[in-house]
């Protein structure tokens, strides 16, 4: 747990201090008189780099204080950027068995609606294979 009066530090200060916090372990507890994120930020491939994409952000309202100061407790969470990441690869796999499944359903489409056997299509998309055949075939002719 880190304690940290930030009120009265400069930007300059507190941006400092955000780059210490990329050390810290997970789950470690952070208490400061003004945050370091915006609450309930999302990571995105804008701010990967920021410390809001490890950083959970919750205001403290019921602190009983004799201070005028607001808290904020903030948590280092780098489980949010895995789930970003994850996130990410089962979209780009979803998508990816999407244009197979589109591929497959127009091959199908193709052989139902023409009656033209599948080899003939698969013949027809590489011509150097059907040159090479009749080449061939002419060499025999001779």
């Amino acid at each position: 747990l880190i304690f940290i009066n930030n009120k009265s530090f400069s930007n300059d200060k507190n941006q400092n201090l955000k780059l210490c916090f990329y050390d810290l372990q997970s789950d470690c507890r952070i208490i400061s008189t003004r945050p370091f994120g915006e609450p309930n930020s999302r990571v995105t491939a804008r701010n990967i780099n920021d410390i809001d994409s490890i950083m959970s952000l919750i205001s403290i309202e019921n602190l009983k204080t004799n201070s005028q100061f607001k808290f904020y407790l903030q948590t280092i969470d780098y489980s949010r950027i895995e789930k970003y990441f994850h996130e990410i690869h089962r979209k780009r796999k979803s998508d990816s068995n999407d244009n197979q499944l589109n591929l497959c359903q127009t091959l199908f489409d193709v052989q139902v609606s023409s009656s033209v056997p599948l080899q003939s299509f698969s013949n027809d998309i590489n011509p150097s294979k059907k040159r090479f055949s009749k080449t061939k075939q002419n060499k025999n002719e001779e």
